[in-house]
């Protein structure tokens, strides 16, 4: 059940973070605000420099969800960034000029400082970059022990099937990016009732440890 209310609570958590980006944009002096350091090579040009990059939460740590915000002098065709290995692909708010993406901090992300690389290309098909350092801390987390049936903690087949095919599913939409945002609103909880705050947490189950929670459990 957590999984499932996890991942509701992700795609909620998107869609006011995108719905809110006109807001981040909009005030950056309370935001972490970064002067770009732009960089020129080969096919590049300083026609549309990108003028900031900041984001929020101004102290990240593992687990952090990360909301990017992009500020140029040009309208670009495009806007993509590397970041912990992964690749962010920005969405443009009203105004052309200020783009953003969402990305995240994994619990097993070691403490320390993370390039952000971003790439703007321009109608021309020439690109302008940037490189920023995001620090990222060491968080804290709390472990839990319960004491459960077994076959919570150990499935049987059918549940190892469902299991199976529930990763499948889920590679295959984090495998697919769309054109454009698939969401607006602000944020909706999954269900009329608080949260915990679990994510992160150290499950130990039957006095064995089993794996860290990924998810908020409600």
């Amino acid at each position: 059940m957590g999984r499932w209310f996890s991942a509701v609570v992700v795609l909620a958590l998107v869609g006011g973070a995108v719905d809110g980006g006109r807001a981040f944009a909009a005030q950056g002096e309370h935001t972490a605000r970064h002067t770009a350091h732009t960089t020129h090579s080969a096919g590049t040009t300083t026609g549309a420099a990108i003028k900031n990059v900041f984001w929020q939460p101004n102290q990240m740590q593992q687990g952090s969800v990360a909301f990017f915000t992009v500020e140029l002098e040009h309208a670009p065709r495009r806007v993509s960034a590397t970041w912990i290995g992964k690749t962010l692909i920005f969405f443009h708010t009203d105004d052309a000029k200020v783009w953003y993406a969402l990305a995240g901090a994994d619990l097993e992300t070691q403490p320390g400082s993370y390039d952000l690389q971003v790439t703007a290309m321009l109608p021309s098909g020439k690109v302008v970059r940037s490189v920023k350092k995001v620090d990222v801390a060491a968080g804290t987390f709390t472990t839990g022990a319960v004491d459960v049936p077994e076959n919570f903690v150990e499935p049987n087949e059918q549940q190892k099937k469902q299991i199976v095919a529930d990763q499948v599913l889920k590679t295959r939409a984090f495998a697919h990016v769309g054109a454009a945002p698939m969401w607006s609103g602000n944020f909706v909880p999954a269900v009329d009732a608080k949260s915990t705050p679990s994510f992160g947490e150290s499950r130990i189950l039957n006095e064995e440890k089993t794996s860290l929670h990924r998810g908020t459990d409600f």
